[in-house]
């Protein structure tokens, strides 16, 4: 049998302001990029950045804790070759996602996960193939390419 009604705990570290999470972006391309290997994407475009870390397409890590992060990118090749998105924090590549793009076709191509940061940590979001590939944004919706990310929980 379900229960008509849910009680909520009492403990006063249960309230509205416990809930809120002021640490949250999502950020896209508007246009085509031309991107080679090991090259930075560009986001452009902030759809919002509560607290104002999102900045030179990095986010830079306001307080420690778990973060999770998603990166996507649209992809058109004219060759069958493989495209990867990497997401990197201070350097170093931590989530990782790559894709076959059909000789005559298109891929979206993604990498999410839950990372733990310090405050003042950045991350960025990479293309790596070993050629030039046009990386597709557009102005409005959907969302092609695309980098977002919120704060999960502090450490």
């Amino acid at each position: 049998m379900l229960a008509s009604s849910v009680t909520l705990p009492t403990s006063s570290t249960v309230n509205a302001s416990s809930l809120y999470n002021p640490y949250k972006f999502f950020a896209y391309h508007n246009t085509t990029q031309s991107l080679g290997s090991a090259a930075q994407v560009a986001f452009n475009t902030e759809v919002l950045d509560t607290n104002s870390n999102f900045s030179s397409n990095t986010y830079t890590v306001p307080v420690a804790g778990f973060y999770y992060f998603k990166a996507q990118m649209y992809v058109s090749g004219s060759a069958a070759v493989f495209n990867a998105i990497s997401i990197y924090k201070n350097g170093s590549m931590l989530l990782f996602g790559d894709a076959l793009v059909p000789a005559t076709g298109d891929v979206s191509v993604g990498a999410e996960g839950l990372v733990q940061c310090a405050a003042g940590d950045t991350i960025r979001v990479y293309h790596s193939n070993s050629t030039t590939q046009t990386v597709y944004g557009q102005a409005g919706l959907p969302y092609y390419t695309y980098f977002s990310g919120f704060l999960v929980s502090t450490t």
